[in-house]
């Protein structure tokens, strides 16, 4: 890839750019490396990153930098400032916060079918009950609660007649 190019005044070197060395890199050793920065960042630090919707606050940046040994393959800033995070990174913590929200949906799904009420689901989880209420609605589940001591009564009166209620 380097070379020498020769011509009247010398030879001059030819490097290749960042993005073309950066591109030799296996994706998945980059991955590896982003994932350790994100393990090794303190808790507080990954909730600034979700609640600033990936870019992180100032302070954030600054553990970012003080972590880039962890990142030989990819640079990282020297400046902390969390509007020049590398798009990398801001991909890197997309594609997390995605996955985060594809498991918090799952599990809104999963307690509701096994019978917790919407609010109940939205305390446990520390988010609003409209945000449960939305996720229920696209996974089309509103109506498919199982185990419910409500729903048992209901289908007690149903085979057994309104005179056994229990």
């Amino acid at each position: 890839m380097p070379g020498v190019i020769p011509s009247q005044t010398g030879s001059h070197v030819v490097l290749p750019t960042r993005w073309v060395v950066e591109g030799l890199v296996d994706p998945r050793i980059v991955a590896a490396e982003l994932q350790s920065v994100w393990e090794a960042l303190p808790e507080r630090g990954r909730q600034e990153i979700a609640a600033n919707n990936s870019t992180g606050t100032v302070t954030t940046a600054r553990d970012i930098i003080a972590l880039s040994k962890l990142t030989p393959h990819r640079g990282l800033p020297g400046v902390p400032d969390p509007t020049r995070m590398p798009a990398f990174w801001d991909d890197f913590v997309r594609e997390h916060k995605a996955r985060w929200i594809d498991e918090r949906n799952a599990c809104i799904v999963e307690l509701y079918k096994e019978g917790w009420t919407k609010a109940d689901v939205a305390r446990a989880l520390g988010i609003p009950s409209s945000k449960v209420s939305t996720v229920l609605s696209r996974a089309d589940v509103a109506g498919e609660r199982i185990g419910t001591e409500a729903q048992a009564r209901t289908q007690r009166r149903r085979r057994h007649g309104p005179a056994n209620r229990s």
